[in-house]
Order: structure tokens, then sequence, then C-alpha cells
């Protein structure tokens, strides 16, 4: 696995476990499997390399920085609730769901992946919900992005799984009963 593969699922590991262990999301994982879904989906689904590559080769989401995605999770009334040099993790939830979008990159202005994970705990439909708060994260515009097209394409595959190439951009999504997981990270 390349470099920046390990540190990135090394990272969306760490931000997980933080969050299971201290915030109020524990009392829903106790009674889901989603935990090991998300853990074990970014395991699965993160590229494999071909070679190696020191850092000065890593490739970039380009065009876009961690601001640009904070302003847009911000709008939706997400809270921030960890930050570093490199990774940020942004949090939503009420007693129906949770939304954690984690953000890394080697600075600010690299950005390497984005991952979004909703975990809904009810019955009630939740597309709508999942649509509203986001999209403004597959939608975000970037050198060569077609945020109608990705639009499109997450309407489509919302309930399923799917991977695409927009612009150099890679987007994967996954759903599963009780959660979906959508990485959108330089190809």
């Amino acid at each position: 696995m390349q470099r920046n593969t390990i540190q990135i699922l090394t990272s969306f590991r760490r931000s997980i476990e933080f969050l299971f262990e201290n915030y109020t999301i524990k009392r829903y994982f106790s009674q889901s499997r989603t935990f090991a879904f998300i853990l074990l989906v970014s395991t699965v689904f993160l590229p494999e390399a071909s070679k190696s590559q020191t850092p000065q080769d890593a490739k970039y989401i380009p065009g876009i920085t961690a601001a640009d995605v904070s302003v847009a999770l911000e709008k939706k009334g997400f809270t921030k609730m960890v930050g570093s040099d490199k990774n940020w993790i942004y949090n939503l939830q009420n007693d129906d769901y949770t939304i954690n979008v984690f953000i890394s990159g080697d600075s600010p202005e690299k950005i390497i992946q984005v991952k979004a994970t909703f975990i809904f705990f009810t019955q009630k439909p939740v597309q709508k919900i999942a649509k509203d708060f986001l999209t403004p994260v597959i939608t975000l515009p970037y050198k060569g992005s077609n945020p109608t097209y990705a639009r499109l394409w997450f309407d489509k595959n919302i309930n399923g799984e799917s991977n695409e190439m927009i612009g150099r951009v890679k987007f994967m999504i996954s759903a599963m009963e009780g959660s979906k997981l959508i990485i959108i990270g330089a190809e």
C-alpha cells in the first residue's frame, strides 16, 4: 500500500475510534454493526499501490482546500469535532442519524481524500436527509469537476455501490442497511 494510503487509513480509524469513545454515537454502535462496516470498507476500498510513492509524488484533489469543504459543511450545520494541519472531522447528529465527514491531506491546501459516513438509526426514509446533507460534499467544485454530473451520479447510486471518475477525482459510494459511505479522492 502507498504510504499516503496507510496514513489515511490510520487517520480514519483513529478518528472513528475517537468519536466512538468520546461522543454519544457509541450508544448507537453498540446496537449495530455499522462501526465494523466502516472499518472494513475503509480497508477494502482504499486503492492499492502498484509502486511506492514519495510524498512529493502524492496526488491531491486538484483545486480543493480544507476551507472549501469546511465552509460547505458549516453552512449545513456541521460542527468541527477535530482539526489539525492534516486531518479534520465534522459531525452532524440527532436521534435519527449521525453524519461524519473526514478530510485528510498533507496540508489545508493539499487534500487527498474526503470521506463521509451517514449512519441512521431509524426506519424513517432517510434518502432525502442523505441527499440534503451530503450533496454539498459531492458537488464541491475542483479543477475538472462536473457538479451536475456528480449530483446525478449520487442520486442514482445513493442506495447501492458505485465508483466513478469525474475529472481526475474518484468517487465511491457504498450503501448498506443502516449506513452509507462516500469516498472522494485523487485518482
